[in-house]
């Protein structure tokens, strides 16, 4: 019954009329009555309850989706956060309610979808190559020094045995650095002698040592951190596309979003109704 499986359950209807007999002395057509019950139930039977159950279900997440959408989105997107073609799906869903999905922000995401007086806030634990354990550490760390205010400050408050420098360099391609400087490909290039600087800078701080350049400054860290560069930004379509390998999917835009008037005008159908 619970396999679906119509086979098995015809194989078995002649020993449970035989057994009904033997065991209860029940008549073979009222037996076979009784089987053909059972085997209607089997397709897909609900009791009383289980109907009642569902309907107070659907009650409340139709009220909280009407008087309480974002939330009810950011929750509804938590809980698919594996599943990238809901997700989509679910963003989609957002952008008809009017309720803008940020991309995931270092300063401000946490490991799953939270709501912002700005929109949906994207959670960390959707990016590729960046787990739980690595959102743990920059939420740590954010809670006990407040905002990153630059790429070595995050690299040098950050357990970097954790967020490592994949970790990172998926974080730049989904955007979680924007808030800090919108330049993802400086950003990314800046990724590794960052890393070597704070852990130089780790180091001294732990062996109670000082550069021979710090002097009185007010920030030693100046020192420390790489010298700034100067790097195009990336065009839309790889920011984009980056983006995308990293996410599954486009957030901050689309390749198609400037078209999207055209596209509705001639449009008929979409897909996702097609395939339901």
């Amino acid at each position: 019954m619970g396999k679906k499986d119509k086979a098995g359950m015809a194989a078995l209807k002649q020993p449970f009329v035989e057994g009904a007999k033997k065991a209860n002395n029940i008549a073979p057509k009222l037996a076979e009555e009784i089987f053909d019950l059972i085997e209607k139930f089997a397709q897909y039977g609900f009791n009383k309850s289980h109907s009642v159950a569902y309907s107070v279900v659907a009650y409340q997440t139709a009220y909280l989706k009407a008087h309480f959408p974002a939330e009810y989105m950011a929750a509804t997107m938590t809980s698919e956060i594996g599943d990238t073609d809901k997700i989509v799906l679910l963003i989609d869903d957002c952008r008809k309610m009017n309720i803008e999905v940020l991309p995931p922000d270092v300063n401000e995401s946490e490991t799953g979808f939270i709501v912002t007086p700005h929109g949906i806030r994207f959670g960390m634990a959707a990016i590729k190559n960046v787990g739980a354990t690595a959102v743990e550490a920059i939420m740590r760390a954010r809670e006990q020094g407040g905002r990153f205010q630059s790429l070595f400050d995050f690299c040098k408050r950050v357990d970097l045995r954790v967020a490592n420098k994949k970790t990172i360099e998926s974080l730049i391609a989904a955007g979680a650095f924007d808030s800090i400087n919108k330049n993802r490909a400086k950003m990314l290039r800046l990724v590794e002698p960052t890393i070597s600087a704070a852990q130089k800078s780790q180091e001294m701080e732990e062996q109670g040592q000082s550069s021979l350049f710090e002097g009185g400054a007010k920030n030693p860290d100046e020192f420390s951190a790489p010298p700034d560069i100067t790097v195009p930004m990336w065009q839309e379509s790889e920011k984009l596309e980056r983006e995308k390998s990293v996410l599954g999917f486009y957030v901050s835009g689309h390749p198609l979003l400037r078209f999207e008037q055209e596209i509705n005008a001639f449009a008929s159908v979409r897909l996702a109704k097609r395939a339901a």
